[in-house]
Protein backbone atom coordinates (compact mmCIF):
# COMPACT_ATOMS: atom_id res chain seq x y z
CA UNK A 1 0.00 0.00 0.00
CA UNK A 2 1.38 3.47 -0.97
CA UNK A 3 0.72 5.92 2.14
CA UNK A 4 0.98 9.58 0.95
CA UNK A 5 2.87 12.46 2.80
CA UNK A 6 -1.27 13.88 2.43
CA UNK A 7 -2.45 10.74 3.92
CA UNK A 8 -0.24 10.55 6.70
CA UNK A 9 -0.86 14.46 7.69
CA UNK A 10 -4.63 13.81 7.56
CA UNK A 11 -3.97 10.64 9.44
CA UNK A 12 -1.78 12.46 12.53
CA UNK A 13 -4.42 15.56 12.26
CA UNK A 14 -7.64 13.33 12.86
CA UNK A 15 -5.70 11.02 15.70
CA UNK A 16 -4.76 14.68 17.23
CA UNK A 17 -8.21 15.70 16.80
CA UNK A 18 -9.52 12.40 18.83
CA UNK A 19 -6.84 12.80 21.27
CA UNK A 20 -7.59 16.70 22.10
CA UNK A 21 -11.59 16.15 22.25
CA UNK A 22 -10.97 12.66 24.79
CA UNK A 23 -8.57 14.89 26.53
CA UNK A 24 -11.39 17.90 26.96
CA UNK A 25 -13.85 15.42 27.46
CA UNK A 26 -12.47 13.67 30.34
CA UNK A 27 -11.61 17.01 31.83
CA UNK A 28 -15.12 18.76 31.38
CA UNK A 29 -16.78 15.70 33.21
CA UNK A 30 -14.00 15.52 35.75
CA UNK A 31 -14.68 19.98 36.42
CA UNK A 32 -18.08 19.41 36.74
CA UNK A 33 -17.26 16.35 39.71
CA UNK A 34 -14.53 18.35 41.65
CA UNK A 35 -14.44 21.85 40.74
CA UNK A 36 -16.65 24.62 42.59
CA UNK A 37 -16.85 27.82 41.07
CA UNK A 38 -16.10 30.44 43.70
CA UNK A 39 -17.91 33.19 41.79
CA UNK A 40 -20.90 30.96 41.90
CA UNK A 41 -21.08 29.81 45.11
CA UNK A 42 -20.87 34.11 46.00
CA UNK A 43 -23.57 34.69 43.94
CA UNK A 44 -25.32 31.46 45.92
CA UNK A 45 -25.07 32.82 49.37
CA UNK A 46 -25.69 36.62 48.09
CA UNK A 47 -28.85 35.25 47.19
CA UNK A 48 -29.98 33.61 49.75
CA UNK A 49 -29.05 36.01 51.77
CA UNK A 50 -31.08 38.89 50.19
CA UNK A 51 -34.28 36.55 50.09
CA UNK A 52 -33.90 36.12 53.87
CA UNK A 53 -33.85 39.76 54.36
CA UNK A 54 -36.37 40.31 52.11
CA UNK A 55 -38.36 38.07 54.39
CA UNK A 56 -37.47 39.45 57.47
CA UNK A 57 -36.09 35.91 58.93
CA UNK A 58 -36.43 32.62 58.39
CA UNK A 59 -39.27 31.84 57.08
CA UNK A 60 -41.48 28.83 58.78
CA UNK A 61 -44.11 27.38 56.61
CA UNK A 62 -47.57 25.71 58.12
CA UNK A 63 -48.39 22.93 55.27
CA UNK A 64 -52.78 23.15 55.90
CA UNK A 65 -53.90 22.16 52.76
CA UNK A 66 -57.68 22.29 53.85
CA UNK A 67 -61.17 23.20 51.64
CA UNK A 68 -62.51 26.30 52.05
CA UNK A 69 -66.39 27.68 52.14
CA UNK A 70 -66.82 29.92 49.01
CA UNK A 71 -69.50 31.86 47.83
CA UNK A 72 -70.31 35.39 45.50
CA UNK A 73 -69.60 38.94 46.95
CA UNK A 74 -69.50 42.07 45.70
CA UNK A 75 -66.99 44.22 45.19
CA UNK A 76 -67.13 45.47 48.47
CA UNK A 77 -67.13 42.05 50.08
CA UNK A 78 -70.57 41.70 51.03
CA UNK A 79 -71.96 38.66 50.65
CA UNK A 80 -74.27 38.43 47.81
CA UNK A 81 -76.87 35.32 47.30
CA UNK A 82 -76.51 34.40 43.38
CA UNK A 83 -80.50 34.49 42.84
CA UNK A 84 -80.32 38.17 43.65
CA UNK A 85 -77.73 38.74 41.13
CA UNK A 86 -79.33 40.13 37.88
CA UNK A 87 -76.72 39.33 35.22
CA UNK A 88 -74.11 36.68 34.97
CA UNK A 89 -71.46 37.22 31.96
CA UNK A 90 -70.02 35.09 30.31
CA UNK A 91 -71.88 32.08 30.58
CA UNK A 92 -71.87 31.96 34.67
CA UNK A 93 -75.03 29.89 36.09
CA UNK A 94 -75.98 30.32 39.95
CA UNK A 95 -74.62 27.30 40.68
CA UNK A 96 -71.01 28.25 39.13
CA UNK A 97 -68.25 27.66 42.02
CA UNK A 98 -64.72 26.32 42.02
CA UNK A 99 -64.20 22.62 42.23
CA UNK A 100 -62.16 23.60 45.04
CA UNK A 101 -60.77 26.27 47.01
CA UNK A 102 -57.89 25.33 49.78
CA UNK A 103 -55.68 27.14 51.75
CA UNK A 104 -52.87 25.87 51.27
CA UNK A 105 -50.09 26.97 53.62
CA UNK A 106 -49.30 30.26 56.06
CA UNK A 107 -45.96 31.64 56.61
CA UNK A 108 -44.69 33.65 59.62
CA UNK A 109 -41.00 34.84 59.15
CA UNK A 110 -38.64 33.31 62.48
CA UNK A 111 -36.48 36.85 62.74
CA UNK A 112 -33.72 34.52 64.49
CA UNK A 113 -31.08 37.37 64.65
CA UNK A 114 -32.94 39.72 67.60
CA UNK A 115 -35.50 40.50 65.46
CA UNK A 116 -39.09 41.71 66.97
CA UNK A 117 -42.01 40.07 65.43
CA UNK A 118 -43.18 38.31 62.30
CA UNK A 119 -43.76 38.36 58.68
CA UNK A 120 -47.59 36.81 57.29
CA UNK A 121 -47.96 35.13 53.95
CA UNK A 122 -50.74 33.09 53.05
CA UNK A 123 -51.85 31.47 49.70
CA UNK A 124 -54.46 29.23 47.86
CA UNK A 125 -54.85 26.76 45.54
CA UNK A 126 -58.13 27.26 43.52
CA UNK A 127 -59.70 24.53 40.58
CA UNK A 128 -62.08 27.19 38.38
CA UNK A 129 -63.59 27.07 34.95
CA UNK A 130 -63.19 30.57 34.84
CA UNK A 131 -59.76 33.05 34.66
CA UNK A 132 -58.91 34.63 38.00
CA UNK A 133 -57.13 38.20 37.77
CA UNK A 134 -55.82 40.50 40.16
CA UNK A 135 -57.93 43.06 39.01
CA UNK A 136 -60.65 42.91 36.45
CA UNK A 137 -62.35 44.89 33.77
CA UNK A 138 -64.44 46.86 36.30
CA UNK A 139 -61.89 47.43 39.04
CA UNK A 140 -62.45 44.09 41.33
CA UNK A 141 -59.42 43.01 42.52
CA UNK A 142 -58.35 39.84 43.94
CA UNK A 143 -57.59 41.17 47.84
CA UNK A 144 -56.63 39.15 50.65
CA UNK A 145 -57.75 39.78 54.08
CA UNK A 146 -56.07 38.61 57.80
CA UNK A 147 -56.86 40.01 61.06
CA UNK A 148 -55.87 39.38 64.43
CA UNK A 149 -58.77 39.49 67.61
CA UNK A 150 -58.16 38.65 71.61
CA UNK A 151 -59.91 36.17 73.35
CA UNK A 152 -63.19 38.12 73.37
CA UNK A 153 -62.64 38.92 69.93
CA UNK A 154 -62.32 42.65 70.09
CA UNK A 155 -60.24 43.38 67.05
CA UNK A 156 -56.20 43.55 67.43
CA UNK A 157 -55.36 44.50 63.75
CA UNK A 158 -57.45 44.01 60.41
CA UNK A 159 -55.18 44.61 56.77
CA UNK A 160 -55.86 44.14 53.34
CA UNK A 161 -53.64 42.75 51.00
CA UNK A 162 -53.45 42.75 47.46
CA UNK A 163 -52.90 38.91 45.87
CA UNK A 164 -50.52 37.76 43.36
CA UNK A 165 -51.94 35.14 40.83
CA UNK A 166 -50.35 32.29 39.17
CA UNK A 167 -52.24 30.02 36.61
CA UNK A 168 -50.66 26.85 37.10
CA UNK A 169 -51.97 25.31 33.85
CA UNK A 170 -54.79 22.75 32.94
CA UNK A 171 -56.19 20.74 36.16
CA UNK A 172 -55.37 17.22 35.23
CA UNK A 173 -58.45 15.57 37.27
CA UNK A 174 -60.93 18.92 36.36
CA UNK A 175 -59.72 19.35 32.76
CA UNK A 176 -62.12 21.87 32.10
CA UNK A 177 -60.78 24.10 34.56
CA UNK A 178 -57.41 25.73 35.32
CA UNK A 179 -55.22 25.64 38.90
CA UNK A 180 -54.45 28.52 40.31
CA UNK A 181 -52.01 29.50 42.55
CA UNK A 182 -53.17 33.17 44.62
CA UNK A 183 -50.63 34.34 47.08
CA UNK A 184 -50.98 37.01 49.39
CA UNK A 185 -47.73 38.96 51.74
CA UNK A 186 -48.51 41.38 54.14
CA UNK A 187 -45.10 43.21 54.10
CA UNK A 188 -44.86 45.27 57.49
CA UNK A 189 -43.36 43.05 60.69
CA UNK A 190 -45.79 42.46 63.45
CA UNK A 191 -45.05 42.59 67.08
CA UNK A 192 -44.47 39.12 68.62
CA UNK A 193 -46.96 39.82 71.29
CA UNK A 194 -49.73 40.16 68.35
CA UNK A 195 -49.01 36.14 67.54
CA UNK A 196 -47.95 34.76 70.31
CA UNK A 197 -50.34 36.01 73.13
CA UNK A 198 -52.82 32.79 74.40
CA UNK A 199 -56.22 33.55 73.08
CA UNK A 200 -54.97 35.93 70.16
CA UNK A 201 -56.72 34.36 66.65
CA UNK A 202 -55.43 35.18 63.49
CA UNK A 203 -58.20 34.86 60.83
CA UNK A 204 -57.59 34.34 57.10
CA UNK A 205 -59.94 34.90 54.05
CA UNK A 206 -59.39 36.31 50.56
CA UNK A 207 -61.57 37.46 47.82
CA UNK A 208 -60.99 36.29 43.96
CA UNK A 209 -62.01 38.69 41.25
CA UNK A 210 -62.61 36.61 37.54
CA UNK A 211 -63.72 38.01 34.51
CA UNK A 212 -67.02 36.34 34.94
CA UNK A 213 -68.88 37.58 36.09
CA UNK A 214 -67.13 40.90 35.81
CA UNK A 215 -68.92 42.67 38.99
CA UNK A 216 -68.45 40.71 41.56
CA UNK A 217 -65.70 38.43 43.26
CA UNK A 218 -65.32 34.78 44.62
CA UNK A 219 -65.42 35.45 48.78
CA UNK A 220 -64.18 32.75 50.89
CA UNK A 221 -65.62 32.77 54.48
CA UNK A 222 -62.74 33.88 56.76
CA UNK A 223 -60.86 30.55 58.83
CA UNK A 224 -58.76 30.51 61.38
CA UNK A 225 -55.32 29.77 61.31
CA UNK A 226 -53.63 26.75 62.33
CA UNK A 227 -49.96 27.36 63.85
CA UNK A 228 -49.53 31.21 65.02
CA UNK A 229 -49.92 30.17 68.39
CA UNK A 230 -47.16 30.32 71.43
CA UNK A 231 -46.83 26.97 71.97
CA UNK A 232 -47.20 25.46 68.55
CA UNK A 233 -45.09 25.54 65.46
CA UNK A 234 -42.30 24.53 67.67
CA UNK A 235 -41.41 21.16 66.49
CA UNK A 236 -39.85 20.55 63.23
CA UNK A 237 -41.90 17.62 62.15
CA UNK A 238 -45.01 20.00 62.69
CA UNK A 239 -43.62 23.19 59.85
CA UNK A 240 -41.30 23.59 57.83
CA UNK A 241 -38.76 25.89 57.30
CA UNK A 242 -38.42 27.20 53.42
CA UNK A 243 -35.56 26.63 51.52
CA UNK A 244 -34.20 28.84 49.32
CA UNK A 245 -34.44 28.51 45.94
CA UNK A 246 -31.71 29.48 43.66
CA UNK A 247 -32.82 31.07 40.17
CA UNK A 248 -30.85 30.28 36.35
CA UNK A 249 -28.88 33.56 37.07
CA UNK A 250 -26.63 31.99 40.00
CA UNK A 251 -25.43 29.89 37.22
CA UNK A 252 -25.40 31.87 34.63
CA UNK A 253 -28.32 30.95 33.22
CA UNK A 254 -27.58 26.87 33.08
CA UNK A 255 -29.19 25.66 36.36
CA UNK A 256 -31.29 25.85 38.76
CA UNK A 257 -30.65 24.96 42.70
CA UNK A 258 -31.69 25.23 46.33
CA UNK A 259 -30.25 26.13 49.61
CA UNK A 260 -30.86 25.02 53.07
CA UNK A 261 -32.94 27.34 54.96
CA UNK A 262 -30.21 28.70 57.00
CA UNK A 263 -27.57 28.68 54.62
CA UNK A 264 -25.19 31.48 56.24
CA UNK A 265 -25.21 30.04 59.94
CA UNK A 266 -27.23 32.48 61.25
CA UNK A 267 -29.96 31.40 63.23
CA UNK A 268 -28.29 30.47 66.59
CA UNK A 269 -31.28 30.92 68.60
CA UNK A 270 -32.99 27.76 68.17
CA UNK A 271 -33.19 26.24 70.94
CA UNK A 272 -34.36 23.69 73.21
CA UNK A 273 -38.11 24.81 72.74
CA UNK A 274 -38.01 25.73 69.21
CA UNK A 275 -35.88 22.84 67.32
CA UNK A 276 -34.24 22.74 64.16
CA UNK A 277 -35.18 20.19 61.88
CA UNK A 278 -32.20 17.72 60.74
CA UNK A 279 -32.56 17.20 57.07
CA UNK A 280 -35.15 18.49 54.53
CA UNK A 281 -36.12 16.50 51.82
CA UNK A 282 -36.68 18.83 48.75
CA UNK A 283 -37.62 17.77 44.99
CA UNK A 284 -37.97 19.86 41.61
CA UNK A 285 -40.00 19.42 38.59
CA UNK A 286 -39.37 21.10 35.38
CA UNK A 287 -42.89 20.15 34.22
CA UNK A 288 -45.55 21.77 36.45
CA UNK A 289 -45.12 18.95 39.44
CA UNK A 290 -45.82 15.73 36.98
CA UNK A 291 -42.55 13.99 37.26
CA UNK A 292 -39.79 15.38 40.32
CA UNK A 293 -35.88 15.15 40.47
CA UNK A 294 -33.48 15.69 42.63
CA UNK A 295 -30.20 18.24 42.96
CA UNK A 296 -27.40 16.05 42.26
CA UNK A 297 -24.37 18.82 42.00
CA UNK A 298 -23.04 20.35 45.34
CA UNK A 299 -22.78 23.95 44.48
CA UNK A 300 -19.91 24.25 47.13
CA UNK A 301 -18.56 22.01 49.03
CA UNK A 302 -20.37 19.29 51.36
CA UNK A 303 -19.98 16.57 53.89
CA UNK A 304 -23.47 15.49 53.46
CA UNK A 305 -23.86 11.83 51.84
CA UNK A 306 -27.20 11.39 51.25
CA UNK A 307 -27.85 14.98 49.23
CA UNK A 308 -27.56 13.27 46.14
CA UNK A 309 -30.86 11.24 47.24
CA UNK A 310 -32.68 14.55 48.09
CA UNK A 311 -32.28 15.37 51.89
CA UNK A 312 -30.09 18.39 52.46
CA UNK A 313 -29.17 20.22 56.03
CA UNK A 314 -30.08 24.07 56.85
CA UNK A 315 -26.25 25.13 54.99
CA UNK A 316 -26.22 22.80 52.23
CA UNK A 317 -26.25 24.02 48.86
CA UNK A 318 -27.09 21.60 45.98
CA UNK A 319 -27.84 22.53 42.00
CA UNK A 320 -28.98 20.64 38.81
CA UNK A 321 -26.38 19.39 36.07
CA UNK A 322 -26.47 22.08 33.22
CA UNK A 323 -30.33 22.02 31.82
CA UNK A 324 -31.25 22.18 28.05
CA UNK A 325 -32.20 25.38 26.60
CA UNK A 326 -35.96 25.76 26.95
CA UNK A 327 -38.42 27.88 29.07
CA UNK A 328 -39.70 25.63 32.68
CA UNK A 329 -42.71 25.92 34.29
CA UNK A 330 -40.22 24.84 38.03
CA UNK A 331 -41.98 23.80 40.96
CA UNK A 332 -39.76 23.02 44.43
CA UNK A 333 -41.41 21.03 47.46
CA UNK A 334 -39.86 20.64 50.81
CA UNK A 335 -40.81 18.99 53.61
CA UNK A 336 -38.95 18.77 57.68
CA UNK A 337 -37.13 15.71 58.71
CA UNK A 338 -36.38 14.96 62.51
CA UNK A 339 -34.37 11.70 63.39
CA UNK A 340 -35.28 10.05 66.83
CA UNK A 341 -32.33 10.91 68.96
CA UNK A 342 -28.95 11.71 67.54
CA UNK A 343 -28.04 12.25 64.23
CA UNK A 344 -26.63 8.89 62.80
CA UNK A 345 -22.76 9.73 61.17
CA UNK A 346 -22.46 9.16 58.46
CA UNK A 347 -26.03 10.66 57.95
CA UNK A 348 -28.79 7.96 56.55
CA UNK A 349 -32.20 8.17 54.76
CA UNK A 350 -34.53 9.07 57.07
CA UNK A 351 -37.45 6.77 57.68
CA UNK A 352 -40.70 7.27 59.72
CA UNK A 353 -39.36 4.19 62.14
CA UNK A 354 -36.44 6.54 63.02
CA UNK A 355 -37.12 10.05 62.68
CA UNK A 356 -40.58 12.09 62.02
CA UNK A 357 -41.72 14.42 59.47
CA UNK A 358 -45.58 16.36 58.68
CA UNK A 359 -48.11 13.53 57.74
CA UNK A 360 -50.12 16.26 56.40
CA UNK A 361 -53.64 17.08 56.44
CA UNK A 362 -55.64 15.13 53.45
CA UNK A 363 -56.80 17.86 50.28
CA UNK A 364 -60.15 17.58 49.18
CA UNK A 365 -58.47 17.24 45.74
CA UNK A 366 -55.16 15.52 46.21
CA UNK A 367 -56.26 13.13 49.01
CA UNK A 368 -52.82 11.62 49.08
CA UNK A 369 -50.50 11.63 52.16
CA UNK A 370 -47.59 12.37 50.10
CA UNK A 371 -49.20 15.73 48.32
CA UNK A 372 -50.15 16.69 51.55
CA UNK A 373 -46.82 16.62 54.00
CA UNK A 374 -45.22 18.81 51.13
CA UNK A 375 -45.09 22.90 50.89
CA UNK A 376 -44.79 23.63 46.93
CA UNK A 377 -43.57 26.45 45.42
CA UNK A 378 -44.11 27.50 42.10
CA UNK A 379 -41.84 29.51 39.57
CA UNK A 380 -43.31 29.55 35.98
CA UNK A 381 -41.68 30.68 32.74
CA UNK A 382 -38.18 29.81 34.37
CA UNK A 383 -35.50 30.46 31.53
CA UNK A 384 -32.19 28.55 31.12
CA UNK A 385 -30.44 29.69 28.56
Amino acid sequence: MKTTLKGITQTVVLMAAVIIFTIYGCKKVDNSAITYDKETIERAKANAANKIAAAGGVQEVFAVNKPMTVAWGDKNGSLVKPSSINSFRGGCTNYDLPVYTNLIQHTRAFQCSGGTGYRIQWEYEVSWNHVIVPINSLGVETIGTFRITDASYNMIIQENVTGIVTDLGVDPINTGNHIYNVKFQYGPVLPTSYINTTGNIVSLSASFASTCPDSYALWIVPASAYGFTANTGLLPCDRHERPIFQQPFVFNGHQIGISGYDPLNSCGSYNTSFIRPDLQEVNYSLDGGISWSVFTIPTAPTSNPIYSSGYIRYNDFINTPVLPIGTYNVVIRYRNWKYNGTPPNPLTIPLLNNACRNIGPFSINSPGELYASYTYEYYPNTVIN
